[in-house]
């Protein structure tokens, strides 16, 4: 996904004096780190509780470090891609991580975030519905429809959906076990030389004769 994301004149000057700053002495190049945590930590509020914390931009930090690299780059006189570019950030994160406890954030974009924040809740909250028995599940559908606002039905639909979900994971369960019996069942079939039992295995089988098989 293409980054739009833009750095005013300012904050591509701070980046590009990182990259110079760490290509000239990048044993010493302590402030570059420095300059390089302050300008991508910003100050984000909870919206619940009101609490503030600091935390890092994810777009502020690839776009930045994208101007660091070229500056690196130019001053190193080496192409974008090389491997002294490369090694550089690798370095470069290494020593941000040490010194600062910095590393990249996974994604900038905060719906996919939130998105995803969404699902593992929703698949929380669906693991604890799924150790109910039928028998609870039940009562909560019949306790969500005696009162049928819209909102009731929703969750009555969600709980249906896992009552549902647990009659697939019983009858999975079921043909699993069955299979594994068909399977012992051969297995004592090839085994046995008797033809009475055989026949009455057969039988059996066949036409459901627990007579014949003398159950």
């Amino acid at each position: 996904m293409e980054n739009n994301f833009q750095l005013d004149v300012d904050q591509v000057a701070v980046f590009e004096g990182i990259g110079t700053n760490f290509a000239m002495a990048e044993v010493d190049a302590d402030a570059a780190l420095e300059d390089f945590a302050r300008a991508v930590t910003v100050e984000v509020v909870d919206q619940e509780t009101g609490e503030t914390s600091q935390q890092s931009d994810y777009d502020t930090w690839e776009t930045g470090m994208e101007v660091v690299k070229a500056a690196y780059a130019k001053k190193k006189k080496v192409s974008l891609d090389s491997d002294t570019v490369k090694g550089m950030v690798k370095r470069f994160y290494a020593r941000l991580e040490e010194k600062y406890n910095l590393t990249k954030p996974k994604s900038g974009n905060k719906d996919s975030q939130a998105k995803a924040e969404r699902r593992a809740k929703a698949a929380a909250e669906k693991e604890v519905q799924m150790q109910k028995t039928f028998e609870q599940l039940q009562a909560e559908v019949a306790m969500l429809t005696a009162n049928a606002t819209k909102a009731n039905l929703a969750k009555a639909a969600k709980v249906a959906a896992v009552i549902e979900d647990k009659r697939a994971l019983v009858l999975k369960d079921r043909m699993e076990s069955i299979k594994a019996l068909q399977a012992e069942v051969v297995a004592a079939a090839k085994g046995c030389l008797e033809e009475d039992k055989l026949n009455a295995a057969l039988a059996v089988l066949n036409d459901f004769d627990y007579q014949v098989a003398g159950l």
